[in-house]
């Protein structure tokens, strides 16, 4: 589990420097690409608006880092489980 804490604080932090410094176009082409999955009667002013507050760098990181503890944790469990039984 702390394995997958830590990747999930590394993973975090890639997210922030590469989406910072060397992706700077990719949270207004995640955004168009969100948008356009969006029905056009669905896309309003506000809802743009929105959807450009929710989605930042911080927040994919945050997702991701909540994504990989979880998911981690989830299969070192699993794995106990089984390495459990079978001895």
């Amino acid at each position: 589990m702390v394995i997958s804490v830590s990747t999930g604080f590394v993973y975090a932090i890639y997210n922030v420097i590469s989406i910072s410094f060397f992706y700077p176009r990719f949270l207004e082409d995640l955004i168009s690409v969100n948008l356009a999955m969006v029905p056009p009667s669905q896309r309003t002013p506000e809802f743009i608006a929105t959807m450009r507050e929710s989605i930042t760098a911080n927040t994919i990181a945050l997702s991701n880092l909540v994504r990989l503890s979880v998911i981690g944790t989830i299969l070192s469990v699993f794995a106990s489980w089984f390495l459990k039984r079978r001895s």
